[in-house]
């Protein structure tokens, strides 16, 4: 795979990045998501990791502080765990980190490690550390040259098309476990033998916030967890096989929004208070969807033309009631930042009663007994669909 126009794609300030270290003694290589992706499809990303290893330095805090000092320059500096340095300019993220090696010690959860930096640490050593073969490839970058770095034959497995981990340290971290599920997914790769045995054996104690933050990073929320779901991920909050029907899909309008999908839940029949304490979502609000999820599965079925009666006929029915119930659960459920999508939900799974929203309704209801004006004005609502 030809790297020669790299950097005539990337962004101008590499260049100028590649300068300021190689100037202060370190060399600069780019690894993971940008070399991964261009080699790929020529794309290039806006997130770059670089490693900065050189020959002639001792790694020191105090010589890492210097240098996010004079990273300014060029942005927004911050200094991350594990002495990451983060620049932040308009377009790109840079993170700039010391070659490390890693230390585990016997818990079972993301970052249960001791790092050690080294800057001398070659990249078949330090890089052991990394997910998987695809993402341990490197592009190192002095002056206009660019060359591959490949310690455990990554761009055999982008070409194949395959999932494989760099070492057996793979095992230690739960979050690789949605990692490995995100990227064949995302890239559409296979897993090796080798992988597919440590999925089978790793813990899956992963946390709320990564299960959320890699179904986001996936693109497809939904197909991910359908993806967990399928492969009998154990850690799912709720692992019903309703999940993959697609009464479930049409009911998700942003699938982004964990609130949808617990609204989702309930309107096919599922309980999603497991799901609401998984992922701490706010209980009053989850109440008031499990209520609306309720309350539509009873409108949908009913016939308006029974509501076409007079007012007097249908004043203490059922169905006025579960109407009535529905239209102030919907206007306030969609008033709301988290639960607007409750509208689209409604356009798209019974149209015929969202004409109920779309309708202004009667402002002069004075000639109606004041205990009966909020139900008069649904009934008024309803002669109209």
């Amino acid at each position: 795979m030809k790297v020669e126009s790299f950097l005539n794609n990337a962004p101008s300030i590499v260049t100028d990045l590649v300068t300021f270290f190689n100037k202060r003694g370190f060399e600069f290589t780019v690894v993971g998501g940008v070399p991964r992706d261009f080699l790929l499809s020529q794309r290039i990303g806006e997130d770059w990791d670089v490693e900065l290893s050189s020959s002639t330095h001792a790694f020191s805090v105090s010589l890492w502080k210097d240098i996010a000092k004079e990273l300014k320059v060029f942005g927004e500096v911050s200094n991350l765990s594990y002495q990451v340095i983060k620049l932040k300019t308009n377009k790109f993220e840079f993170e700039f980190s010391p070659p490390r090696t890693e230390f585990f010690n016997s818990n079972e959860h993301h970052k249960n490690f001791e790092a050690e930096y080294d800057l001398s640490l070659k990249p078949e050593v330090c890089w052991k550390r990394r997910d998987f073969t695809i993402n341990a490839i490197g592009f190192k970058i002095k002056g206009k040259k660019v060359e591959v770095v490949d310690p455990f034959d990554g761009q055999k497995m982008l070409t194949q098309k395959i999932l494989h981990p760099c070492s057996e340290q793979f095992v230690r971290d739960p979050v690789r476990y949605l990692r490995a599920y995100r990227f064949s997914l995302k890239l559409g790769f296979d897993f090796s033998d080798m992988l597919r045995t440590y999925l089978d054996s790793m813990p899956q104690n992963f946390s709320a916030f990564y299960l959320y933050s890699e179904m986001k990073k996936s693109n497809s929320p939904l197909k991910f967890y359908q993806l967990l779901l399928r492969n009998n991920c154990q850690e799912l909050p709720v692992r019903d096989q309703l999940i993959l029907d697609g009464k479930f899909k049409d009911s998700l309008i942003d699938e982004y929004n964990l609130y949808n999908w617990m609204l989702g839940l309930e309107f096919i029949g599922l309980s999603g208070e497991d799901f609401c304490d998984y992922f701490s979502l706010s209980k009053p609000l989850c109440k008031k969807l499990i209520s609306f999820a309720q309350v539509s599965r009873n409108l949908f079925k009913l016939d308006v033309d029974y509501l076409k009666q007079d007012f007097e006929k249908v004043l203490e029915s059922v169905e006025l009631h579960t109407a009535f119930s529905w239209y102030y659960g919907a206007m306030q459920l969609s008033s709301k930042a988290e639960t607007s999508f409750v509208r689209d939900f409604i356009k798209m799974v019974s149209p015929e009663w969202f004409y109920l929203l779309s309708f202004e309704p009667l402002k002069d209801v004075r000639h109606i007994d004041p205990p009966y004006r909020a139900k008069y004005i649904v009934w008024s609502l309803c002669q109209r669909i």
